[in-house]
């Protein structure tokens, strides 16, 4: 009962079990200000989604969760859209690279394997990273973290240095080689894994390129925004791997989750859901590794009875 069957996977799937997962992981993104993606395409490879369709399809809850953290942060007044041109500027030749990367090992059979790999490792590392990250988001808050450059090699801190901007907006001046290839490489990330990249721009603009905390999360949403449509419209004609029927699930229940995933923001502090989004992450990131060394042919809920 309210199965679906999606013609792209080939699979019949559960419409209530990928309401449920695309809510949940959308309330858990927009209390924390991240897309998601990266959590919820490796969570529906664990329930037996083909790997290829569930990197194709994921954009669309990355979209329209952004969609919503966007329009938010638009009324708010606290995007900086100088900083977001820059990263998106060459994210978006990073992501087209990662689409093409994509097409060439799904050409050659490997995507899978691939896919599966970097999401684990991802996951792991974030996942960890998270789980120890609350003495340091203390310090960028506060401001004691010193400027741009302090504390990294010497090469990262020229290249920091080198050609600074000032952004008004976030009171800070970055280099702009560092910010291109910063947008790129998490342009190429988000286009071959079908993420919108956010927990890895958040990250990168605070503690990398000093941006606020305040000005970080919601400049990243516009960013996710563009990454995510990119990434859904590329995978779509080159690699026809998007199932749009399950596209529209994760955004019809990915929409709602993101909204009341806001709302908690304001109530709950993202400290006390942190630790459980990390624990999510770290479980799945071990699931993938197993599936690695044993594979399991449909996923650890969806098994052919022998």
């Amino acid at each position: 009962m309210f199965d679906i069957y999606l013609p792209v996977a080939e699979i019949t799937v559960s419409a209530p079990l990928y309401l449920g997962l695309s809510f949940v992981v959308g309330a858990l993104s927009g209390a924390l200000g991240v897309g998601g993606g990266f959590l919820v395409t490796p969570l529906m490879i664990a329930l037996g989604m083909p790997a290829a369709v569930a990197v194709g399809s994921a954009s669309g809850q990355v979209f329209a969760a952004s969609y919503s953290s966007v329009i938010a942060a638009r009324r708010n007044k606290v995007i900086d859209y100088k900083l977001a041109f820059f990263m998106l500027s060459s994210g978006a030749v990073g992501a087209a690279a990662g689409v093409l990367l994509f097409k060439m090992l799904l050409a050659s059979g490997n995507a899978e394997t691939f896919v599966k790999l970097g999401f684990m490792v991802l996951l792991f590392s974030v996942g960890v990273m998270m789980l120890r990250d609350a003495p340091v988001r203390s310090v960028a808050s506060s401001g004691l973290i010193p400027a741009n450059g302090g504390g990294y090699p010497g090469a990262i801190t020229r290249l920091l240095a080198k050609r600074r901007i000032y952004f008004p907006r976030s009171g800070v001046k970055i280099g702009v080689p560092a910010l291109l290839l910063t947008g790129g490489a998490i342009g190429l990330v988000s286009g071959f894994l079908g993420i919108g990249g956010g927990f890895l721009i958040v990250p990168a603009l605070i503690y990398l390129l000093r941006a606020p905390l305040a000005i970080a999360v919601p400049t990243s949403q516009l960013q996710v925004l563009f990454l995510a449509a990119f990434g859904l419209f590329s995978h779509a004609l080159l690699n026809q791997n998007v199932d749009f029927l399950l596209a529209a699930l994760l955004i019809a229940g990915g929409a709602p989750g993101a909204r009341v995933g806001m709302r908690l923001a304001g109530k709950i502090s993202g400290d006390k859901l942190r630790p459980i989004f990390s624990i999510v992450m770290i479980a799945t990131a071990l699931y993938l590794f197993s599936d690695l060394l044993i594979p399991f042919e449909s996923g650890f809920l969806v098994k052919e009875m022998q």
